[in-house]
């Protein structure tokens, strides 16, 4: 199933500290992946967006998102990493624009 934007900037916030501990977690193994593993990074980051679909967005959301859309077609990971870049302005983002913005545009 397709998640429009409207539906991804109306999701509630992830507060459990124990899910933004995992989330984080899987981003770091998603950069680590892509280096050492990259067939596993498409698993690594389907859990991200699962993660985010079940629990809320946190600041990880954005980053997660384009590291996801870097795996897919390329209309399918445009859709998504434009709404990556947007949900990026409902969080303080100032540590990962540099790389949300080198993702989308490097690889997406």
């Amino acid at each position: 199933k397709q998640v429009a934007e409207t539906d991804l900037m109306a999701m509630n916030d992830m507060t459990n500290p124990a899910h933004l501990r995992l989330i984080h977690f899987y981003n770091q193994a998603a950069v680590i992946s892509y280096f050492v593993q990259p067939k596993m990074i498409k698993r690594i980051t389907c859990r991200l967006v699962e993660l985010t679909l079940e629990h809320g967005v946190s600041k990880y959301t954005a980053i997660s998102l384009v590291r996801y859309a870097m795996t897919l077609p390329s209309k399918e990971a445009y859709r998504i990493g434009k709404m990556a870049i947007s949900l990026g302005n409902r969080f303080d983002l100032i540590d990962q624009i540099p790389s949300i913005y080198l993702s989308f545009y490097g690889y997406v």
